[in-house]
């Protein structure tokens, strides 16, 4: 009798695959159904990072394009856009601590 689903099979160690069955145990499920839990969660955390990655590239591009036209029109503009991008990225910076810290906080509260 064959299945309508395909299988895969996969070389581990002893250690990895005691861990992973401790966790299936834990969640109350099958091994097989934590294994296939953990694929599908897999892909759609690589699927969220492409999506993350390819943002922040078109963010960027478009930063740079906006830059490059302010350079372009107001007058000493490049002498300018140098002076101020030392404050850019240190006010980049500081805002992006105060998310890490708002997520964090999301994250316990959770918790």
């Amino acid at each position: 009798m064959s299945s309508r689903n395909p299988r895969v099979q996969v070389c581990l160690r002893p250690a990895e695959l005691e861990t992973l069955r401790g966790q299936a145990r834990a969640a109350d499920l099958s091994l097989s159904a934590y294994l296939r839990g953990l694929c599908r969660l897999a892909a759609v955390e690589r699927g969220r990072e492409v999506d993350v990655r390819l943002t922040a590239l078109a963010a960027l591009v478009a930063a740079e394009h906006s830059l490059a036209l302010l350079e372009a029109l107001m007058p000493d503009g490049v002498r300018r856009s140098m002076a101020l991008r030392e404050d850019a990225v240190r006010a980049a910076e500081e805002r992006l601590e105060l998310l890490r810290a708002q997520l964090e906080e999301q994250e316990n509260a959770r918790a």
